[in-house]
């Protein structure tokens, strides 16, 4: 996986008074790993250090904290090259899925459209020892910036659905989804009105 998208994280544990360091140290990474944001290390590492970094803070919604300033440029240029260069919202969707299909080792992404409406959903390949929630968090929240900037001020989920139980807290999910939440869901996904995919980027 690579490190761009999470190049905050050092920034996001100083906030906790927390060091990042001994934690990449603790998850087995080079003391580099963070280096260059093309940098890749394998997913369970990752994950084990993202969950690390949670614990240590004592912040179970971290990977949505961490997901949170994520523009499309932190993708990396190709990505953000086809998001920004899409004709329509569901080209720029289509694209974004493909090529996280054929690049990603993380998770599977699919858009469909049906009764209810517009549907991008997110399922991580495997479900790892430690860190599968960041991973749903951080994505789910890294595609509704991905909406956000497509659609623009105006565009807004109908709903978002989360496959982990509900946390203790659910504030800070409301306060950035502001749209109906479901914890404990089959799967995690955004759902949106369809009438946003033939628009305009």
């Amino acid at each position: 996986m690579r490190v761009g998208p999470i190049f905050g994280l050092e920034a996001l544990l100083a906030r906790f008074g927390v060091a990042l360091a001994p934690l990449v140290a603790e998850a087995g990474l080079p003391p580099d790993c963070f280096g260059d944001p093309d940098n890749r290390w394998p997913v369970d590492r990752l994950l084990d250090l993202v969950a690390r970094c949670a614990e240590a803070a004592t912040c179970p919604h971290l990977g949505l904290l961490l997901a949170q300033p994520v523009e499309p440029a932190a993708l990396g240029a190709p990505l953000a090259r086809l998001l920004g260069g899409a004709l329509t919202v569901e080209r720029a969707l289509r694209g974004l899925t493909m090529n996280l299909h054929l690049n990603g080792e993380a998770l599977v992404p699919a858009l469909s459209t049906g009764p209810d409406g517009a549907c991008f959903s997110i399922t991580p390949y495997a479900y790892h020892l430690r860190g599968t929630d960041h991973l749903e968090d951080f994505s789910l929240a890294v595609l509704t910036n991905i909406l956000r900037f497509l659609g623009g001020p105006k565009w807004t989920p109908l709903r978002v659905t989360l496959a982990h139980r509900a946390p203790a807290d659910r504030r800070p999910y409301d306060e950035f989804f502001r749209a109906p939440l479901t914890f404990g869901a089959p799967q995690s996904a955004v759902h949106f009105d369809p009438s946003w995919l033939p628009r305009r980027p």
